[in-house]
């Protein structure tokens, strides 16, 4: 067979295409598509690390200190341009960079103070005179310490004027020619009222509470028991319906109610109720026999927020409650006490508080006003005699009464009672 684009053929019919034909070339076909991605290789080793960088320069501290002393200029408010330039050291560094223009610093007994300039080693400030500033001429003396330091915050708003009043007592009618804010208790009305000039006329301050109503209890022959609470009103009456014997007990107590300090509870004790078999304790205070028939007693109770206070605060009659007698003491103990003449109804107590300082008490408190007569006896000291000054004080709420005894040296002393007549009169 023929051979294509072949120059000769052999014996066997088959080509033999050694020496080709030249066939003129084609133009060039489309690109074909792109195949897939192939498999990804495997990573390569590490390169070997670059050397570190340099250190960064140390910061700048904040803070400094003053080299020379320095005189405080005058306030900016006085001399706005006054100023004084303080030398600084730089600690290592440049001391004064931190310190920029119109900044707030603190010179340590200088006080706050506003950046003008700063240079390397010096400060160039002015004196705003904020409270507490040390006053111009002020010597600031060497190694002061320099801060940063903050604007003093805006003034707030003012206050209240004050209203200052002039006090003018206790009257029952109000003073004569009064000035502006002039004030007085008014014991007519009770209660307390100023002057106002604007309107010529005298303005309540504050009045008194009212008065509760009283609570009258009929004791009866057998006695009772009364108890009072917050919700009872601050005055109760006892009465009878005549002179009746008790066979029993009368007991006036405050309750566990809840009682605000200053809350006062008065007692009336009618002498109706005649003491026999039983007794009459009111607020703690137990009435004798002669108080229990005498003329009615006035008895209160006030609470101070912690404490409650009875006190026989009168009676009807001007005859007092009396004790005398008299006094002896040594050494360290209690003084020793001689009764001769007794109507307080109760046994008087002595107690040693320190050298030369007793308390004497009845009871726990001496019920009314209490008033205390001395007489010095002659002491022996030192083989001599010799006058000594003796003092006695009622305690606050007649809770008792506390003598003192000092010697010829005007000090306390012990052994100086010996002799001493007491006389104690309760109203």
């Amino acid at each position: 067979m023929g051979c294509t684009n072949c120059n000769q053929s052999n014996p066997t019919g088959n080509c033999n295409c050694s020496d080709p034909i030249p066939m003129p070339i084609g133009p060039t076909g489309p690109q074909g598509p792109t195949g897939p991605t192939g498999l990804t290789g495997t990573a390569g080793s590490n390169g070997t690390n670059g050397t570190n960088g340099t250190n960064g320069t140390n910061g700048i501290n904040a803070y400094t200190y003053t080299t020379a002393s320095f005189v405080m200029p005058l306030c900016t408010s006085i001399s706005p341009t006054a100023t004084v330039t303080i030398s600084v050291t730089d600690l290592g560094v440049f001391a004064g960079s931190w310190a920029t223009t119109g900044q707030m610093i603190y010179v340590q007994g200088a006080g706050y103070m506003l950046v003008v300039s700063s240079t390397a080693n010096s400060i160039t400030i002015s004196n705003p005179c904020y409270p507490g500033n040390a006053t111009a001429g002020t010597i600031i003396s060497t190694n002061a310490e320099v801060s940063p330091a903050g604007l003093m915050g805006p003034t707030g708003p003012s206050g209240l004027t004050p209203v200052h009043l002039n006090y003018r007592g206790i009257n029952p009618t109000a003073p004569s020619s009064p000035s502006d804010l002039d004030f007085y208790y008014n014991s007519t009305v009770g209660g307390s009222f100023f002057y106002d000039a604007s309107s010529s006329s005298w303005q309540p301050l504050a009045l008194d509470g009212s008065q509760g109503s009283a609570v009258t209890t009929n004791i009866g022959t057998g006695g009772a028991t009364i108890t009072i609470d917050s919700s009872s009103a601050r005055q109760q009456i006892l009465t009878s319906t005549g002179a009746v014997t008790l066979t029993g007990n009368v007991v006036v107590a405050m309750g566990s109610g809840v009682f605000t300090p200053g809350y006062t509870v008065t007692v009336i004790y009618n002498a109706n109720l005649l003491q026999s078999t039983g007794t009459v304790t009111i607020f703690g205070i137990l009435l004798n026999n002669a108080q229990a028939t005498s003329s009615n007693l006035t008895i209160t109770n006030t609470y101070d927020g912690t404490t409650w206070h009875p006190q026989l605060v009168s009676t009807s009659t001007t005859t007092p409650l009396i004790f005398k007698g008299f006094l002896a003491q040594s050494g360290t103990s209690a003084p020793y006490i001689t009764p001769i003449y007794n109507t307080l109804g109760g046994t008087l107590l002595s107690a040693y508080n320190s050298t030369g300082s007793y308390v004497l008490t009845l009871n726990g408190f001496f019920p009314g006003t209490t008033v205390v007569f001395l007489q010095n006896g002659s002491v022996l000291q030192n083989g001599s005699v010799a006058n000594c000054f003796i003092q006695a004080v009622v305690l606050p709420m007649h809770a008792g009464i506390s003598i003192k005894t000092y010697d010829t040296t005007n000090t306390l002393a012990d052994g100086l009672l010996n002799g001493t007549y007491i006389s104690i009169e309760v109203y």
